[in-house]
């Protein structure tokens, strides 16, 4: 039978919290490229040009379309090449990541904003407010409230998409995972370690997420 023993894994403990750390570090920059990026491509579906109309609609779907994994090689092999510069493992990631990630947060944006009632919109005209105004001060103010679980959702899943960085060697968890692995020849006990990592880590998120809801059900009753 095969002998359990974490001792060695956890010598490489200090691997593991750096990993952990490039996990967040990763996701918040993602983050901060897919939300508003999501929400200028929900936007432009929105607006009455059929131009921008166009290209909102084309841009989300070529990016819903898009393996995760092929936009990472592009971002760190093709696109160094073609544009003659280094492009580090974090940065490619991150790009890859936040823009492909953007396609799903433009239909959460997208949903939220038509669920409002269009009596919103006229209200704010007839307080004399510019659409951008009414969008601004009143539409997404209550979409977001409406939409804010399913936008916890979405986060973690792009949390989750993160392990496919250690694929261009970025040292997140999966990646430091595949390290001590090798370095301790226990990798039965490394991805146990890991597996109880990201347990951790998404279960407090999906509480924290079910939480939020269930606070927004009882103050919308």
């Amino acid at each position: 039978m095969y002998e359990w023993n974490f001792e060695p894994v956890l010598r490489y403990r200090h691997l593991l919290w750096d990993g952990l750390l490039g996990t967040l570090q990763i996701s918040a920059t993602s983050l901060a490229i897919a939300a508003p990026l999501g929400l200028l491509f929900a936007v432009m579906q929105l607006s009455r040009l059929r131009s921008l109309q166009f290209i909102g609609t084309a841009a989300v779907y070529i990016l819903r379309s898009t393996a995760l994994l092929v936009l990472l090689f592009w971002f760190y092999f093709a696109f160094p090449a073609i544009l003659r510069t280094a492009i580090s493992p974090y940065a490619a990631a991150a790009l890859a990541l936040g823009i492909q990630s953007s396609g799903y947060y433009a239909e959460l944006f997208r949903g939220g904003i038509v669920s409002i009632a269009p009596g919103q919109a006229e209200a704010g005209k007839a307080l004399g407010l510019t659409s951008g105004q009414t969008m601004w001060s009143i539409i997404l103010p209550q979409a977001v409230r409406r939409m804010l679980p399913v936008f916890l959702l979405t986060t973690i899943d792009l949390v989750k998409a993160t392990s496919l960085a250690a694929m261009i060697t970025f040292e997140e968890l999966t990646y430091q995972a595949t390290h001590i692995a090798s370095q301790t020849y226990r990798p039965m006990e490394t991805y146990a370690v890991i597996a109880a990592i990201y347990f951790v880590l998404f279960s407090s998120a999906s509480g924290l997420t079910a939480y939020i809801e269930r606070r927004l059900a009882v103050s919308d009753r």
